[in-house]
Formats: C-alpha cells, structure tokens, sequence
C-alpha cells in the first residue's frame, strides 16, 4: 500500500516533466536548425519526422532531469505534510521509503541505455538521410573498403588485401589472396577484369574470373598462372565475419577522426560498436590516444544509465531538508543539480579522452561523486 502510494504521488509529476521538458527541447533544438531545415528544402511533413527521430536522442538527456523534478517535487509536498515524519515514526526505515524510487531509477536507466543502444542509431542514421538527401531514402550501398585481413592456420598465413567488401551481400571485389602451403609455397588470388569477384558458399570462398599464381617456396615469380572462370578455395579461413568485423573497425576509426571535437564532450557511439572496435583492434596500447577515446566513451555510454538511480540517491535527502520551503527551492536546487552533474561529466569525458585522467576513472567520476554525496546526506537523516 506504501508503495502504491509513493508511486502515485511520483508518477503524476513524472509524466508533466517528461512531457514538458521534450516538448521544450524539441521547440529549442526546432528553433536552432530551422533555418537549416529550410535551407534543405524539407517540407513540413519530414520536419515533423525529424522531430520524431530526434525524439530518442533528446530522452536520454530528459530522463534523468525530469526524474530529478519530479521526485523534489514529491518528496517536498510529502515533507511539508509531514508524511515523511509520519512514516518514520511508524517503523518505515529511509532505506525502505527510497525502494519504489530506486526501482523507477533503474527501470529509467534500463530505458535510457536501451534507447541509446538500439533506438539511438537507427533515429540518427534517418535523420542524417533526411538532411543529406532533402527526404529521400538514398541507402548506402553497403561497400567497404579497402580493407587488409590476415589470418594464421597453424603456422601458415592468410591474408586478403586491398579488397572492396559489401557487409550486406558479402560480396568481394578488387581483392588480392595469398594463401601459405604445407610445402612452404603460396597462392595468390587476384582479380583478372572488372567482372572478378568472390562470394561466401557453403564450403569456403568461390571466386569468379580470377588470376591463380602459385610460388614455389622462396620464388618471386610464379610457378605456374591460370585464368580460372570460377574456383572454390575452401582452404581460405578468412570469413565474411572478420571482414564485416574489420569494415565497421575501420568506419568507427574514421568517425573518430571526423568528429574528434565531439569525443571529448559527447557520447557519440554504442556499447556494440565500441567493443567490436576494441575487439577488432586489439594491438591498440594505452600509448596510443585512440585508446584512451574508445575506453572513455565506452565506459561512459556503460556509467550514463546509472546516472538515473543516482538521481534518487541524490533528491532523496535534498527532498526531506527543502520540504517545509517553497516549491521554487526544489525546483532551483535541481537546476543546479543537472548543471552540476552535466558539467563534471563534461569534465571527465574530457580529461579521459584526452588521457589526462583513466577512463574507467572518468567516466564514473560523476556518478560516484553524486552517489556519494547523497548517501552521504541521507545517512545523517537516518
């Protein structure tokens, strides 16, 4: 029953803040590209569905905030009726008042890094087709390259060079194979017009219209060349996997360059992405600055959907000491709080991207100091 009602009082205020703080930022960020918009040439309707995708990016920014308004606002009016009084002198431990919220937080941060990981890029990648292309769905054709795979067989190398790779079809062009022999010879693989190509079978890489040498061991020149029309090579272990594996490595070094100024004030990339590029590029060492980027944003994306259950622990205490005050009191006191944790996450995603500080380090350093101090607070409560 204490629950239900707790719950109640939270969820009324809950829904006016999300629904007000998205319709404010959505008017703001409408208000700061619309001439962009225009520029473009969008029409009214694909403004509308840019304000629809745009809608999972500005949640995770609105949850916690709201969250944080919503439950100042509750646990105020709960103090200045002295429910809270009430409650404490019935048995009911803070730890006990604070379940329903926790549980609200971590259902928040479960939304939050579902909506980054999943919703996120999909909304992202329709916007950007929106405002590159004035509407149009011009997909990408998904080709790749060129990308350098190479694999070890024991002790015999593998390696394709050089090749263009479509992750959709898994299919390969412009590609130059060499495969080591038992005899301590190789075959090399490369492509003999416009028309070669090779594609994924069931027992191993076909290839079409293609160039076969084969080197005798220690030879430069080949043995023997061929011109085959099609050829099975099911010795070949490098899969369309590893290719895909290291075509998004490469496409995720290439946003990092392109948007370098945003790493260190932004998290711009998914828990999915940045592993598969940490996999994918695993002889990147701590010297390397790249490293201290991928760990940061990595750690950081992994640190945001907490920052919902530190949000509780934060306006737990803040709501019982500002109950008896105006409600403007509450509402100030969770501005300065969402500057403050904003501005010292800005802080150590910087220091840790740029390797100033460790990025497992900055990127928990806001919520460890938040968590802190509200159970700091709410101990003296007790």
């Amino acid at each position: 029953m204490l629950d239900r009602y707790l719950l109640r009082e939270l969820l009324v205020p809950l829904f006016y803040c999300l629904v007000g703080f998205q319709v404010f930022w959505l008017a703001f960020d409408l208000y700061s590209h619309l001439d962009e918009y225009r520029d473009a040439g969008l029409t009214a309707s694909q403004i509308a569905q840019l304000c629809v995708m745009k809608m999972p990016e500005l949640l995770s920014t609105v949850l916690p905030v709201a969250l944080l308004l919503a439950l100042l606002y509750a646990l105020s009016n709960h103090a200045r009726h002295n429910e809270l009084v009430a409650m404490r002198a019935a048995g009911v431990s803070l730890l006990r008042l604070s379940t329903p919220y926790l549980a609200v937080g971590l259902a928040f941060g479960a939304v939050q890094f579902s909506v980054a990981e999943f919703l996120g890029p999909r909304a992202d990648a329709r916007v950007t087709a929106l405002t590159s292309g004035s509407g149009s769905r011009r997909g990408d054709d998904g080709w790749r390259g060129p990308l350098t795979v190479e694999h070890e067989v024991g002790a015999l190398r593998q390696s394709i060079e050089n090749a263009r790779f479509n992750i959709e079809t898994g299919e390969m062009r412009e590609f130059i194979v060499e495969i080591e022999t038992a005899d301590g010879g190789r075959q090399k693989i490369s492509e003999n017009s416009g028309n070669s190509r090779a594609e994924w079978v069931e027992d191993g890489w076909m290839f079409y219209d293609v160039l076969r040498d084969v080197h005798s061991r220690g030879g430069d020149f080949p043995q023997h060349s061929r011109i085959e029309d099609s050829i099975l090579i099911p010795e070949l272990e490098i899969t369309p996997e590893e290719l895909r594996r290291v075509a998004q490595a490469q496409g995720l070094r290439q946003r990092f360059a392109d948007q370098k100024d945003k790493v260190g004030k932004h998290l711009i990339f998914t828990v999915a992405e940045l592993r598969g590029f940490r996999d994918a590029q695993s002889g990147i060492g701590p010297d390397d600055p790249l490293y201290a980027q991928v760990q940061t944003q990595l750690h950081g994306r992994l640190a945001q959907p907490w920052m919902c259950v530190v949000v509780v622990l934060i306006a737990l205490p803040f709501g019982a000491f500002l109950g008896r005050r105006s409600g403007f009191v509450g509402v100030a006191a969770s501005v300065v709080l969402c500057l403050a944790y904003f501005i010292l996450f800005r802080i150590g995603l910087a220091l840790g991207t740029g390797g100033k500080l460790v990025p497992i380090a900055a990127a928990w350093l806001p919520n460890a100091v938040f968590a802190m101090t509200g159970i700091g607070l709410s101990w003296r409560l007790r």
